[in-house]
């Protein structure tokens, strides 16, 4: 496809997201049922990354799709910028916070927004732990972690990051892998906020190291998981309960 290779970078509703992780065009949404794909217009950033993530949304009120870039420009800054299918160009927001892009951390896709965490190592004062994107207004918000209770700590010296951001049966959750330990926070919503809860810490009863660690896929209840290790000096993974 388009002459070269192409990651998955996003989905939503069934539909795909395409892009190359170290060039900034084509961008392709794919319907792989159908076949069916569009490609976005290209972006040409007037400045150096080397880095970029991409998301996929659905705006609930127009009813129409949103994609959403983000680039690394260098250790200390992240640019946004965003398009509706059907637009010509691409617009830039402005993000308050630095978020993080290594491991599992997002866009995650939810109910009319995208989510990422946020960079506390960069934004060490506050409560503010995940970026919120409204695809209606465009506007940015933060969901707070609260102070009486345990917050997630991010270890950057690991591969590929500790923590996890996914969407788990329409629940934004947040993952954080501490050797044999895995704990887990949901986002809920009281009077119209949303905030982080500590749900649980779960003993796994082995100790991971920093090129062999668990991926969680999904929730099969409660108090049951779905992990993928993965073994990142040969590439193979596994599945176990």
């Amino acid at each position: 496809m388009h002459g070269r290779y192409l990651s998955i970078m996003g989905s939503c509703n069934g539909f795909l997201c395409m892009a190359s992780e170290r060039s900034p065009n084509p961008v392709i949404i794919c319907n792989p049922i159908t076949r069916e794909q569009i490609c976005l217009p290209e972006s040409v950033p007037d400045f150096s990354f080397f880095d970029h993530h991409i998301g996929l949304g659905y705006d609930l009120s127009t009813m129409k799709y949103k994609v959403v870039r983000m680039y690394m420009e260098n250790s200390e800054f992240n640019r946004f910028w965003i398009i509706t299918l059907g637009e010509s160009s691409w617009r830039q927001l402005d993000a308050p916070y630095r978020v993080l892009f290594w491991g599992i951390v997002g866009p995650i896709y939810c109910e009319g927004a995208l989510y990422w965490i946020i960079d506390k190592v960069s934004h060490s004062v506050g409560n503010e732990y995940i970026l919120v994107l409204d695809l209606s207004d465009e506007e940015f918000r933060t969901i707070m972690n609260p102070s009486n209770i345990r917050m997630p700590m991010y270890n950057p010296n690991l591969y590929d990051g500790n923590l996890q951001l996914l969407n788990l049966a329409g629940i934004i959750t947040l993952i954080e892998d501490e050797c044999r330990l895995m704990h887990v926070w949901r986002v809920i919503s009281n009077r119209g906020r949303n905030y982080m809860v500590h749900h649980y810490t779960c003993d796994m009863y082995v100790r991971w190291n920093v090129f062999s660690r668990p991926v969680l896929v999904s929730m099969l209840g409660e108090d049951s998981f779905l992990l993928e290790l993965s073994h990142h000096d040969d590439l193979r993974s596994q599945l176990f309960l």
